[in-house]
């Protein structure tokens, strides 16, 4: 259900609240690049977890 607020527009959606703080973000990058480190650099998972960590760094 979305939350009504009056402005001086008119009647709007409330705004959204952030549901991670940066500080969340930073833990999960960290914690994804302890893993990359710990694959073998033939795993198929690397690519894409490596390009997880960069946008996750981006958030951060």
């Amino acid at each position: 259900m979305t939350t009504l607020q009056t402005t001086p527009r008119g009647i709007e959606p409330a705004p959204t609240r952030a549901v991670f703080a940066s500080t969340d973000f930073a833990l999960l990058k960290d914690a994804v690049g302890d893993f990359i480190g710990r694959l073998d650099p033939e795993d198929k998972r690397l690519n894409r977890l490596a390009a997880l960590y960069h946008r996750i760094g981006r958030l951060a």
